[in-house]
């Protein structure tokens, strides 16, 4: 007991101390150029700023001065937030589906994915980054699915977790099963031959912004093809000027990004970060009578509906968020989004080389039409995967 105390004691003196070395070093700030070479540019800096960390990818540095930098030729220099809040997705119900009674989960089915799976596309080859609280690689509808999995979060303390990127929450693993579970006890995902890759950007709340710039140029080197984001954030202050250069950035790379609406159907239905960036396909949820999820976010933002009220998919292994038979039932624009990334990696399994205009188009163009509801729904269509593959032809076009 003694030593087990020492122990915590011992995290915690390091965790403090790796929050010192974080602050101890003034402003941090990121930076990006309006032309010129990255490292030309680097080289043209002044010397009393740092840099800290270069991200090739994404055309970005971060830089540590004492004040804000005034460099010349640059899109923006924006600082570093010390904490960037989001919200998880938030219900979770015990699935009441008894060890019998298993079958493919609704939404997959009401999104005709199995109808693709008969023409022999089912995600193969295509690269998926999720980026999320982590994963249960142990989860028997993941096994031959996960590539890699790293975590961002730099947490310096030991919670008895079985290795960094495990997820404590359950909210990655339950998404990534929706993407691609290979069908252990009927959980099949939308693309359940996908490859998958795991940034864990948080642990119960989205609030470090490093963490994310981090993990998605991780994501790059990786030469992920999609990006899954079910998370949101009402900190855009933070955003205005660097948001929209990482999602040009990611446009130009070729990659799809996916997120979630956001939950604030009952509040103001606002769309919250990064559903509301350009570039990116924003997901509200539907229910299983096809209409708007009470909970969801709505409005001139929304680009697609999907089922994400009562989604069963993949529980932890272990833990209080984990269930006897392995499955779980969630709500929220979370579980939505992973409807679109699975369509998504379908698309670009049958046509690998269309651009992401392209697939955000064919998605839009073949969805069904939305629910009427007295919100501010834009005519925003539900999700067809079966038919967004369909209208393609064999020479990729549509």
């Amino acid at each position: 007991m003694i030593a087990r105390l020492i122990t915590h004691l011992f995290s915690l003196i390091l965790l403090f101390g790796f929050l010192s070395l974080n602050t101890a070093h003034g402003a941090h700030y990121y930076v990006a150029f309006e032309k010129g070479d990255l490292t030309d540019n680097i080289q043209s800096l002044p010397s009393d700023i740092k840099v800290i960390q270069t991200f090739s990818h994404l055309d970005l540095l971060l830089v540590s001065s004492t004040d804000k930098p005034h460099l010349k030729n640059t899109k923006f220099v924006n600082s570093r937030p010390t904490q960037w809040k989001g919200n998880t997705s938030t219900d979770q119900t015990p699935d009441t589906l008894s060890p019998n009674d298993f079958q493919i989960p609704w939404g997959v089915n009401a999104i005709q994915a199995p109808q693709v799976w008969t023409e022999g596309v089912r995600g193969q080859g295509v690269k998926v980054l999720l980026l999320d609280s982590g994963i249960s690689k142990e989860h028997p509808a993941l096994q031959n699915r996960i590539r890699k999995a790293r975590d961002f979060t730099k947490s310096q303390v030991s919670l008895g977790i079985p290795y960094p990127e495990y997820d404590i929450s359950g909210h990655g693993t339950h998404i990534a099963a929706t993407i691609l579970g290979n069908g252990h006890n009927g959980l099949y995902g939308v693309a359940p031959e996908a490859e998958l890759y795991v940034g864990k950007v948080c642990v119960f709340l989205c609030e470090n912004l490093d963490n994310l710039i981090e993990a998605i140029e991780w994501g790059l080197d990786q030469k992920v093809q999609v990006i899954n984001m079910s998370f949101s954030s009402a900190r855009m202050e933070n955003w205005k000027s660097l948001g929209p250069h990482i999602f040009e950035k990611l446009e130009e790379k070729g990659v799809v990004v996916v997120a979630s609406a956001g939950n604030r159907g009952l509040i103001d239905g606002k769309i919250l970060f990064p559903a509301n960036m350009k570039n990116v396909i924003s997901v509200g949820a539907l229910d299983k009578n096809a209409e708007l999820a009470e909970f969801s976010s709505y409005g001139k933002d929304l680009d697609i509906l999907a089922p994400g009220k009562g989604i069963t998919s993949a529980s932890l292994t272990r833990g209080i968020n984990s269930s006897p038979n392995l499955r779980i039932e969630k709500d929220g624009t979370s579980m939505a989004a992973p409807h679109v990334t699975g369509t998504v990696a379908l698309i670009l399994s049958a046509c690998p080389n269309l651009l992401p205009a392209q697939v955000r188009e064919l998605i839009l163009r073949s969805a069904d039409n939305g629910p009427v509801h007295d919100k501010e729904l834009y005519r925003v269509g539900r999700l067809n995967a079966g038919r967004a593959v369909q209208l393609l032809n064999s020479n990729c076009l549509f």
